[in-house]
């Protein structure tokens, strides 16, 4: 008779109703693209089936703000739809992508298989805690192609989307000096991905621009990231940022 009674209780909990429940997607999530993306987003997820947050991948090349909307049903699987507006401040022309996801919250991680204007997708998150605080002043020696650029960038944290930074900066070869402009944004685990231009004038003081996208990792106790990458022409790139103001335990938390 007791076994009886724990089966039917285990059976109650396990119902639809308080599976889906248990799976609930709400609340913010730190998600990395994979498979044919890479790349870190925040993905938060209202009560109200609304769905918001911001990122750095692969395939949008730049900052962007996610907005959309979801709904998951009684068995826990989770459908919807949202659109990256890629610096929509900023944009000369359309840059907004359109996506649909399918997925769930299975123990406690999420997972999404995403299709739309940027192709297939595959989406794993853990809930957002904390970053590092990476903001502040670094010195960076990377080769972009057969140069070796020296650079000084400044950090700052972007307000209301922790994780997210600006970058600003200056920086200089053997044949010119150039600006620095961009944004970087992190994970839990010192990932890191970027998104560089460097802005520079040649001898028919022409403006000329080189966009960069990169990956790296942070490394605390060197107050070192770790950078490689390749620019939009095709050439590589690889180096180093160090920080002399870089504090382990400061950290931004969601």
């Amino acid at each position: 008779m007791r076994r009886f009674f724990v089966l039917s209780a285990l059976l109650v909990v396990m119902s639809p109703a308080a599976f889906a429940a248990h799976n609930s997607p709400v609340g913010t999530w730190e998600v990395a693209a994979v498979e044919h993306d890479h790349g870190t987003m925040y993905l938060t997820f209202d009560d109200a089936g609304t769905l918001s947050g911001y990122g750095l991948t692969d395939k949008s090349f730049n900052f962007f703000l996610v907005a959309g909307e979801w709904e998951m049903d009684g068995h826990g699987h989770l459908s919807g739809s949202f659109t990256e507006d890629i610096a929509p401040e900023e944009a000369d022309e359309e840059t907004t992508a359109s996506l649909t996801f399918a997925g769930n919250v299975l123990k406690g991680n999420l997972q999404l298989d995403v299709d739309g204007d940027l192709g297939h997708s595959m989406l794993f998150g853990i809930r957002a805690t904390m970053v590092s605080d990476v903001s502040g002043t670094w010195e960076g020696i990377w080769n972009l192609g057969h140069a070796v650029d020296h650079a000084n960038v400044m950090l700052t944290s972007i307000e209301d989307f922790p994780g997210a930074f600006v970058i600003g900066g200056t920086g200089m070869n053997h044949s010119h000096q150039f600006d620095i402009s961009g944004t970087l944004v992190e994970d839990s685990q010192g990932r890191i991905t970027a998104y560089l231009q460097l802005t520079s004038t040649d001898e028919e003081e022409n403006e000329v621009e080189e966009d960069i996208h990169l990956f790296g990792h942070l490394k605390p106790k060197h107050a070192r990231i770790d950078l490689d990458g390749v620019s939009e022409s095709g050439e590589a790139l690889f180096g180093k940022i160090v920080s002399h103001d870089f504090a382990t335990d400061a950290a931004i938390t969601f």
